[in-house]
């Protein structure tokens, strides 16, 4: 399988294709002193890729300079990140304190206000390869009988539960029909079936006490994320809690300064604002367009990026007009 023809022109300038992503969150998960040992069968079960999709996405992080991999004679390859910066400006890397617990099988419960990336976060878990599942489900703020319909259409999708079996279609089982369903289906799984649950302090009652129920399986394993930690007092004691704080001012450089690196964004104002030097007033402009590009003190936005961002950038607009 070759590669497309936007991944061949400036592959370090085009986004890291999704499935290139996927492997390289596996393998960073699994990685100890940054490199990983597994088997090309492996990755294929991980991902659900057939052998050629992951050989041609591995080369793809390999020519991005990523990784590089040692053949070594009836043994997996040994993949080492070669990038190191790159495990630093991930943005999709998931967080330590939230993959140590969950790589342990624990349920974990993610608390953080709003934007400080816990669905961005719920939604690695279940990508990195570090849950290990028969099943992968997601439980959507809705309706009772509407998440416990999705519920069983997930198992279905996943072989653990056959629609054709029923004798009345979902639609005409009551909530309560559905649930011991539900139930039935996930405590006959052969192995661990998990569950992703977004908002959770905002699930009705009737969801939330259903998932309580779920919780004591023995052949579960739930991530769930929620703004509000008094609302969801009665899940702490079945969680590892974990606390996402905001970015500080100091990670947020370092996080755009990252992006813009990352992408090849030109970019040529001061050194704290995007981590390069100026070139030239010419460039200064193409980083902002010209009809955002603040043309007076008064209009300059205020915050942190006022003087180092803005201030050069409206600078070089002036002496150019």
């Amino acid at each position: 399988m070759s590669l497309t023809r936007d991944e061949k022109i400036a592959p370090h300038f085009q986004p890291l294709p999704s499935k290139a992503k996927l492997l390289a969150e596996i393998l960073l998960a699994r990685a100890k002193g940054g490199e990983c040992v597994i088997s090309q069968a492996e990755l294929c079960r991980l991902t659900g890729f057939s052998r050629t999709t992951v050989w041609k996405y591995l080369n793809v992080l390999r020519q991005r300079g990523i990784i590089d991999w040692e053949r070594r004679k009836n043994l997996s390859k040994r993949y080492r990140f070669v990038d190191v910066n790159w495990t630093k400006h991930a943005s999709y890397q998931l967080r330590p304190q939230i993959a140590e617990p969950v790589s342990k099988g624990h349920n974990v419960l993610i608390l953080g206000e709003e934007g400080v990336g816990k669905s961005f976060q719920l939604s690695l878990v279940s990508q990195n390869g570090l849950v290990q599942a028969e099943a992968r489900l997601f439980l959507h703020r809705s309706t009772l009988r509407d998440a416990l319909t999705s519920l069983l259409e997930q198992l279905a999708e996943a072989g653990l539960f056959d629609l054709g079996s029923l004798s009345q279609p979902l639609s005409r089982m009551s909530a309560k029909e559905l649930g011991s369903l539900v139930m039935q289906t996930v405590s006959r799984a052969p192995s661990r079936v998990f569950l992703a649950c977004d908002d959770l302090d905002q699930l009705p009652p009737a969801l939330r006490r259903f998932l309580l129920g779920f919780l004591s399986l023995y052949n579960v394993q739930v991530v769930a994320a929620a703004r509000d930690e008094e609302k969801v007092k009665e899940f702490v004691d079945h969680f590892v809690v974990v606390k996402l704080q905001p970015l500080s001012t100091q990670e947020t450089v370092e996080w755009v300064q990252n992006f813009i690196q990352a992408r090849g964004i030109p970019c040529s104002v001061e050194k704290r604002a995007c981590g390069s030097s100026p070139t030239s007033s010419t460039s200064a402009q193409a980083a902002i367009p010209a009809r955002s590009r603040p043309s007076s003190e008064k209009s300059r936005p205020k915050g942190m990026w006022t003087e180092g961002f803005y201030a050069k950038s409206s600078r070089s607009a002036v002496s150019n007009s």
